[in-house]
């Protein structure tokens, strides 16, 4: 390892440094010191990035050297002993080879039994690497050749989807200006993000920007660490940000503070829109020419209707007639659509003053803005239009593409890669069925209308549905209970590998050498191989090599890790260079970037018109079930309440708090939670509850208080907090089952969702509480 990226660290007699990058999906991807003496690792220290500024670490970084060595680490394929219970803990030590066979035999025959599909496969973000882990990982291969079915976790999704039906992105991806930009902002909004803790290597973006004379103004239920450092909390009402999103836009509109030029260029906002069909008008629809596509537009320039991108002077307002259909402009359409969003009738809606709604307005206009926004605006059945609304807000302000401007959350990703190499035998013909919906396939054996064969099989990796997805006691019965066969690629015994017949353990993070292509930094990173995979632990790239070639499909397994590698990058760098180097720039070139990153500077979008539109012309479900949507609803920003979590819901007669989780400082997801130092710090489950509703239940402070409603309860202890919204609880998430003394959290999770959206709600779910003694 190059001496200059040791910090400081110098290498004692027998000892050697070598770079690690950890890596799960805090968005974080820090460099750490792995020190090794005699093949063993004895300490972990910060690292140095190329760029200083990402000098960051936490608690969980420092703890590998005992995650490393975690004394209840799965080392050795284990098989679960015949006759015994899943989740029993009964398991026998098997070999690679007997392993591999068993799980290649039994996959080959369900799938030669109910066809490609009758082997289910899910995995998610907890090892985001780019050889042996999720991003893009050979795991991508594998699935590709042996065309399993694919569960989606459908987590945290809305969001993403919201923002990028503006943009036209249309991937997992948040386009957003680095980090360190923040500090060119003049305002900096964050909504639901308590970003102190769930991605705290960026806090010192903030509190830097602060220290230079932004504002931080932050909109949240919960007085959160961010919250305290921030120039004004806002405690909105769980699951309403959108509304106060539309009053802001409304403000703008109604004040003339809209941006005019940007509009007329860069976004949708002149298009006229056809009332009979919803559609933007097109030039061969006044022409009669049909192959004439272009977006038209009234021309004030010309008193007449032209392309858009020749229009002189498009109009931004009208209704104009063709062929006897009225057609109107796409801002008169949005203008029409937040005309209720009053600060008073907002204020119904959002438990804001009608007063401080009207000055956040006037913050919202202080441009350079960045909105930082959380999952937390999005964990309820109404996420997806919060995304939608802010980026329909920065539209409108030309609030975006330009140092200190935009929205968006802490991650990105290179969009580079080969995806081409990583399918040799073209698109998987196998469906693709997101978790809550794979529940009810498997009860009912019917998908999309159309009877499904079903799976008897399922292998998860980097993914513990059991533990962080919803509605456990469900997932349990349909799907666990279901599966003949359930394989787990993990080296812990986290909730899903428990409940598995056969766990395949991976080599550490730090026992392999991998590149990072994800996160905050904006570079490609490396992760050197500091020692020898432990025990009998196996890279993942060989387990799935080894595992397909028993399969039978071993002829898509004959390059090398760096040929696989530098092809899925595709040219922009190379296992080579990465060794040299150690950090690339996404961007290209050598060595540290010199200017922050600023997302659509060139203003490319990639919609249809190649403008930001805030009018979704032909609305569409983020992945097809075989629901149906309301295509009106979805054109523009709305705000509807959510699912459960509301007022008005009569359930809440019943369960009258609304239960949300955090991101804990000790775990990422549910990562580290066997970590013996994080446990030493954070020793047993609890949920946080205002006073006023802890006392009205006889809940007494640190009491064990049994949290429950019609899906399933939990045990934890009770923490008075004045920092929760009265009507709400809140826990840290991450624990697992066996760690509870009464079931788990997200037993009282629901399953349902938005049909668009399609997302895990996280947030939309009531219950109640009460004293719980062990052993009631």
């Amino acid at each position: 390892m190059a001496d200059e990226l040791k910090a400081g660290q110098i290498e004692g007699e027998g000892e050697k440094i070598y770079q690690g990058i950890c890596r799960p999906n805090c968005f974080g991807y820090c460099p750490f010191n792995i020190h090794v003496r005699d093949g063993r690792i004895f300490k972990v220290s910060p690292g140095q990035h190329i760029d200083p500024y990402y000098n960051r670490g936490c608690l969980r970084g420092l703890s590998h050297v005992l995650r490393t060595y975690d004394p209840d680490r799965v080392g050795y394929p284990l098989r679960r002993v015949a006759g015994t219970e899943r989740g029993a803990m009964q398991w026998e030590r098997i070999s690679w080879e007997e392993a591999l066979t068993e799980v290649a035999d039994k996959f080959t025959a369900y799938q030669k039994e109910l066809g490609l599909s009758g082997v289910a496969f899910m995995n998610c973000s907890g090892n985001m690497a780019l050889y042996n882990g999720s991003m893009p990982g050979m795991l991508k291969l594998f699935l590709n050749v042996t065309k399993f079915t694919a569960v989606g976790n459908e987590q945290d999704m809305a969001l993403y989807y919201g923002l990028n039906r503006v943009t036209g992105t249309g991937h997992f991806f948040f386009d957003t200006n680095e980090a360190k930009d923040m500090l060119n902002s003049r305002v900096i909004f964050v909504w639901a993000n308590n970003l102190t803790v769930a991605t705290m290597h960026e806090w010192h973006s903030v509190a830097e920007a602060h220290e230079k004379g932004a504002k931080v103004i932050t909109i949240d239920p919960l007085f959160t660490e961010i919250a305290a450092k921030s120039d004004i909390w806002v405690p909105i009402r769980h699951g309403s940000d959108t509304a106060l999103i539309l009053a802001m836009i409304k403000y703008v509109l109604d004040n003339g503070l809209q941006n005019d030029e940007f509009m007329k260029t860069w976004t949708c906002a002149p298009f006229l829109v056809r009332s009979d069909t919803g559609k933007f008008l097109r030039m061969g629809e006044v022409t009669g020419d049909a192959e004439n596509t272009a977006h038209a537009v009234w021309d004030e320039a010309t008193s007449g209707f032209v392309a858009a991108s020749e229009a002189v002077s498009p109009v931004l307002t009208g209704t104009f007639t063709v062929d006897g259909v009225e057609c109107r402009c796409a801002l008169d359409l949005l203008k029409e659509a937040v005309a209720a969003y009053t600060p008073e009738y907002t204020e119904s809606l959002t438990d804001i003053p009608a007063a401080t709604i009207t000055d956040l307005c006037d913050y919202a206009v202080q441009q350079p803005v960045m909105h930082r926004i959380g999952y937390g605006s999005q964990s309820y059945g109404n996420g997806v239009h919060g995304g939608h609304a802010i980026a329909t807000l920065c539209a409108i302000l030309g609030n975006l593409g330009y140092p200190g401007a935009g929205f968006g959350s802490a991650s990105n990703m290179p969009q580079y890669f080969n995806y081409a190499y990583m399918m040799p035998t073209g698109p998987s013909t196998s469906p693709s069925i997101p978790t809550f919906e794979f529940r009810k396939v498997m009860r009912t054996g019917m998908y999309k209308g159309q009877p499904f064969a079903g799976c008897k099989a399922m292998m998860f990796a980097y993914s513990n549905p059991t533990c962080a997805g919803v509605n456990t006691n469900e997932w349990m019965q349909d799907v666990i209970g279901r599966m003949e066969f359930i394989v787990t690629v993990d080296n812990v015994f986290s909730d899903t590998a428990r409940y598995s017949d056969i766990i395949l353990p991976p080599a550490g993070w730090f026992e392999v050498e991998d590149v990072t292509t994800m996160g905050q930094t904006f570079y490609y990173e490396l992760n050197e191989k500091a020692i020898d995979p432990l025990y009998e632990s196996k890279p993942e790239n060989e387990i799935y090599r080894e595992l397909a070639t028993k399969m039978g499909y071993g002829e898509y397994f004959q390059m090398s890790g760096d040929e696989y590698c530098d092809n899925v990058l595709s040219g922009f760098t190379t296992m080579e260079r990465m060794r040299k180097e150690k950090m690339v720039p996404y961007s290209g070139g050598s060595g540290p970037r010199t200017e922050p990153y600023i997302a659509w500077a060139n203003m490319r979008f990639y919609t249809a018109s190649g403008r930001l539109e805030f009018y979704c012309e032909s609305p569409a479900t983020r992945i097809d079930f075989g629901q149906e949507i309301d295509a009106d609803r979805e054109r523009l920003p709305r705000f509807f309440p959510p699912i459960e979590a509301w007022p008005d819901n009569a359930k809440m007669k019943q369960y009258p708090l609304i239960l949300n989780s955090s991101r804990p400082k000790f775990r990422v997801h549910s990562q580290w939670f066997s970590n013996g130092y994080m446990r030493e710090l954070d020793p047993e489950p609890n949920v946080y509850i205002n006073p006023a509703d802890a006392k009205a239940r006889n809940i007494a402070n640190h009491d064990m208080v049994r949290v429950f409603n019609d899906r399933g309860q939990v045990a934890a202890r009770a923490i008075y907090s004045e920092a929760i919204k009265p009507g709400s609880l809140s826990y840290p998430k991450g624990w697992q089952i066996h760690q509870h003394k009464l079931g788990t959290w997200s037993e009282l999770l629901s399953s349902e969702v938005d049909p668009v959206g399609a997302n895990s709600n996280f947030f939309d779910a009531l219950c109640d509480v009460e004293v719980w003694k062990e052993g009631e």
